[in-house]
């Protein structure tokens, strides 16, 4: 179907627009990181540049009021998790919950406006069925995989699950596949030993914002 004129212009309108928010939360998502990595914390601009490239791309691709502002409220959750994992080693449940919360909440609006409760039941049992199989994970691999994982797959669960099943599982397996390239490029170079634990919040936070662009 030929999009009708001016829809291009205007999605280009709302990417800008969704990037330059990005810069303007950078200095409030970086206080957010520092909460939890002090007295470390990455430089404001980085932090910045980060959330305006995620806003701008999912302002690009994602369809609607509602659930646009719900996958960019899980993305500035997100970044802040990405930034605290790496530095600490946490995915705290005071950052994983509430995205998943507002996340499900804006989703579940969107749904009942739009008539699409299906849609919505299936995206929460994709989030579910996500956060059950990285428990499992856990329990079989405590020293690989931690509880905050299981919690902020919930939300990516969510995210994914919007667009489908396969989403969801193309996701986790991007998220697995990204980590495990990461530990074995560090292992070759020497940089680590095969005990040592790595952050796994950042591989699952790319794998998700991948799907999510792909299938949007």
């Amino acid at each position: 179907m030929t999009p009708p004129p001016g829809s291009a212009p205007n999605s280009l309108t709302v990417a800008v627009a969704a990037g330059l928010l990005g810069v303007l939360l950078g200095p409030l998502l970086r206080r957010q990181v520092r909460r939890y990595t002090r007295p470390a914390g990455p430089p404001t601009g980085l932090v910045g540049a980060v959330a305006a490239v995620v806003f701008g791309t999912l302002a690009a691709r994602v369809d609607g009021v509602l659930p646009l502002l719900g996958h960019l409220w899980l993305a500035g959750f997100g970044i802040v998790l990405g930034f605290v994992d790496v530095a600490v080693r946490r995915l705290p449940d005071r950052l994983t919950l509430p995205a998943a919360a507002g996340l499900a909440g804006l989703l579940g609006a969107a749904s009942v406006t739009s008539g699409q409760l299906a849609r919505y039941a299936l995206a929460a049992t994709c989030a579910l069925a996500l956060a059950g199989a990285y428990a499992g994970l856990v329990l079989l691999s405590p020293a690989g995989l931690g509880p905050g994982d299981a919690k902020l797959a919930l939300g990516l669960g969510f995210a994914t699950g919007w667009y489908g099943w396969s989403s969801t599982l193309t996701g986790a397996l991007a998220g697995l596949l990204l980590a495990g390239g990461y530990a074995a490029v560090l292992l070759r170079l020497g940089r680590i030993g095969r005990h040592d634990h790595l952050p796994h919040g950042p591989a699952m936070l790319t794998g998700t914002l991948g799907v999510v662009l792909l299938a949007a």
